[in-house]
């Protein structure tokens, strides 16, 4: 698949921009484990080129820095 890109112009305030998903494969959304998760309409490349068949997938920036962030021990 094209390269994605960082910032979706779907994104709603405090969300950030996950995935793209293609639409023949629905398991691969309801696989994803964030609760705050949603769908938007068009899917694009980095050069914001709509990726046909796609759907991009948006969660809260919150709970998204919660299940990124790395605790260091011992630093």
């Amino acid at each position: 698949m094209a390269e994605t890109v960082q910032k979706h112009p779907e994104a709603k305030p405090g969300e950030v921009f996950l995935k793209n998903c293609n639409r023949d494969e629905p398991d691969i959304y309801a696989d994803i484990p964030y609760k705050t998760k949603r769908t938007g309409k068009n899917a694009y490349d980095r050069d914001y080129n709509v990726i046909p068949n796609c759907f991009p997938v948006f969660v809260w920036e919150m709970e998204h820095d919660r299940r990124t962030t790395k605790v260091k021990i011992g630093a």
